[in-house]
This record gives C-alpha cells, sequence and structure tokens, in this order.
C-alpha cells in the first residue's frame, strides 16, 4: 500500500521566515513510498531560496528525495499558478500528488500516509481533504477552519458534493488537499491557465467524482501580511478575480442550468458594490462574449 509515489509541489515568494518549517514538514513524512519534491520560488527578493538550498542539504542527505526547482527569473504574481500546474501537466509521473505554499505547514509526519491510505480505499474518490487550523501571525491566535468545523459538527461526513462546492467553500485551501493523477489528467485544459482559484479548482473536479473528508487536523494555514493571498490588498485581490468571469462562462456552457442560482451568489459575493438584483439572464449577458469564445 506505501510504494505509491507521491508528488509534492510547494509554490513560494519571500517567505524567509517561513519556508524551512514547511519544508521541514514535507521532509519529516513517515511514508514508505517513493516521494519527488517541485519547488517553484517566484522571483523571492529575500533570503527564501539561501533558506531553500540550506533545508534541502541538511535533509535530503538523509532522505534522498527526487528534488526539482523552478527558480523564476522575475516575479509573476497571480500569474505562476497556471504555470506551475502547466509544468505538473509536463512533468507529473506519480500516482498522487499534493501543493502547498511556501507560509503553510503540514502539522503531521503522517499527513502523505492518513491521505494514501485514504484513496487507496476509496477508489471512487479523486481527492481528499482535511482539517486545517487557521494561525493569525500577529495575534498568534489558532482555530479550525469555521466550514470545515461545521462538517465535523454534523457528524458522519465523509465527502463533499459539487452541489455545496458551488454555494461555500469547506475545503478553504490547497495545503491540506490531496490527489490522485488522474484529477489533473480529468481536469479540463482550457481552464489550466485561468487563474480562477483553488475553490472553483475543486469545483470542476466534483463533477467527475467524489471529494473525501478526513475529520482531524493535519495542515496549518498561515494568514500574514506576506501571504500569497492574504498578503494581498483589496485591490490586488480584486485584480486576479476579474478571470472568475471565463470560468462562469465555462459552467454556464458546459452545465447550463444546474448552477445558475448559486453563481449568481458568488457573483454577488465578489461584487458587493452592484445595488440591483442579478438574475440568471444577468449573469448570462455578463459572460456572452466570453462564451461566444470558447
Amino acid at each position: 500500500m506505501y510504494r505509491k509515489k507521491v508528488v509534492v509541489a510547494m509554490i513560494t515568494y519571500n517567505h524567509e521566515k517561513y519556508v524551512k518549517q514547511c519544508l521541514e514538514g514535507i521532509f519529516s513524512q513517515k511514508y514508505n513510498g517513493k516521494l519527488e519534491l517541485v519547488i517553484f520560488d517566484d522571483a523571492s527578493t529575500d533570503r527564501t531560496r539561501e533558506i531553500i538550498e540550506e533545508t534541502i542539504h541538511e535533509w535530503n542527505r538523509k532522505h534522498k528525495y527526487k528534488i526539482t526547482r523552478y527558480y523564476n527569473a522575475y516575479n509573476l504574481g497571480p500569474d505562476i499558478a497556471p504555470i506551475y500546474r502547466s509544468q505538473m501537466y509536463k512533468n507529473f509521473d506519480g500516482e498522487f500528488f499534493c501543493r502547498i505554499e511556501g507560509d503553510d505547514y503540514w502539522t503531521t509526519p503522517f499527513f502523505i500516509k492518513k491521505h494514501v491510505n485514504f484513496l487507496t480505499a476509496n477508489k471512487e474518490f479523486l481527492m481528499s481533504f482535511s482539517k486545517m487550523n487557521l494561525l493569525f501571525e500577529e495575534s498568534g491566535e489558532t482555530f479550525i477552519h469555521p466550514e470545515q468545523q461545521e462538517l465535523s459538527e454534523w457528524g458522519g461526513v465523509r465527502y463533499i458534493t459539487d452541489e455545496q462546492l458551488s454555494k461555500y467553500n469547506p475545503i478553504g485551501s490547497v495545503n491540506n488537499c490531496f490527489y490522485r493523477q488522474v484529477t489533473y489528467n480529468q481536469y479540463p485544459i482550457e481552464l489550466v491557465y485561468i487563474a480562477t482559484g483553488d475553490w472553483l479548482t475543486h469545483f470542476v473536479i466534483s463533477w467527475s467524482g467524489k471529494i473525501g473528508f478526513l475529520d482531524e487536523v493535519l495542515s496549518t494555514y498561515r494568514i500574514h501580511s506576506k501571504g500569497m493571498w492574504s498578503g494581498r490588498s483589496e485591490e490586488e485581490r480584486r485584480n486576479p478575480q476579474l478571470k472568475i468571469i471565463k470560468f462562469f462562462a465555462y459552467i454556464l456552457k458546459s452545465k447550463p442550468g444546474k448552477y445558475d442560482e448559486n453563481l449568481i451568489m458568488y457573483l454577488d459575493r465578489f461584487y458587493p458594490e452592484r445595488t440591483i438584483a442579478l438574475t440568471v439572464a444577468d449573469v448570462i449577458e455578463y459572460v456572452q462574449p466570453v462564451i461566444n469564445d470558447i
């Protein structure tokens, strides 16, 4: 069971304070199968790369993981996501893969083993996710992701559906997720270069199979001023979200009528300045030019 190959993708930018902890969480995994680490650094200007190399030298003498590095020459910002996804498409040869950002970390050496066990025992699941802590750097406050805590309180929840994901995001991040290789093989290639965020990526995955829920905390998501998402200003967050329109177009073309009302709720969430009630017709009219181009 434990001989299956796992590819871990780590993406980082100016994480000199945190990247060592992230890497140590990866290298300390108690998993007997093959592990490959793929590192994407988005042209960090601090000591992130130096710390990465120091940590690799310290730990990899013991573990001998295969490690591939992609060190960008200039900063791509939000556009790095589709680039590293495309690299995963080209080079991925594991049976499972997972992703983590350099300021987050796994809280147990059994993160990989637990997810591999779950997906090996449940063939109908394309991916799995576990509960995670939210760590607020400035205050030091830590608590479990609220929507994941709700799943726990419902009791007996083993998976979530596409209908749930069209309304809200109980998965919350990627550091707590684990995927089969076939997940990205089935993922529509036209969506790889649309930076729609992990919520909507998981939404599309849920169309093809179940997403399992491990009801225990296995990772921590750090919220701080230099976070790749939490560290952005409202305006910087808004610009990537404009690409969501392309995603709406894809859904309306692929699944007409199925999620219309939920998409209206989603659009209202990101554009609260709208003062009129949206209808399905409004959304379709809004994205029609993009639909015509798909």
